[in-house]
């Protein structure tokens, strides 16, 4: 089983993007604080995310670079080609279910009251895109 669940802060601004068939996606990082110390002082992880479709548009909607959220997802491992021609291998957690733990960023677009937790509904697996 394929199962990750992280704890931690946004370390980035939100940057929503979209695919050229139109599908929301954001990539961000999130920095897991470890249980102990090493030399005195608590070290964090630095743990790179994907979000697809409606978390994505919930993230960018409600959180901000700073929130603390927790992410349940899978975990994956990608070997893309860079555009310098080297071979790069990508590790980062695939979110399937968000909770903003922190103050939610105010939707100024309207006074709309809005879940505490997103979860990918079965007909909007991101394995199922088409790259």
């Amino acid at each position: 089983m394929n199962l990750v669940v992280l704890s931690g802060n946004l370390c980035k601004d939100i940057e929503l993007n979209q695919t050229q068939s139109g599908i929301s996606v954001l990539k961000n990082t999130v920095a897991v604080r470890r249980d102990f110390k090493e030399n005195g002082e608590y070290v964090s992880d630095f743990i790179d995310i994907v979000v697809w479709k409606n978390q994505a548009e919930y993230l960018d909607k409600y959180a901000s670079k700073g929130s603390k959220v927790e992410l349940k997802g899978r975990w994956e491992v990608r070997k893309y080609q860079a555009a310098d021609g080297s071979n790069r291998t990508a590790n980062e957690c695939v979110v399937e279910s968000i909770s903003i733990l922190s103050e939610l960023k105010k939707n100024e677009d309207s006074g709309e009251k809005h879940p505490q937790q997103q979860t990918l509904v079965e007909d909007e697996n991101p394995s199922d895109l088409p790259f």
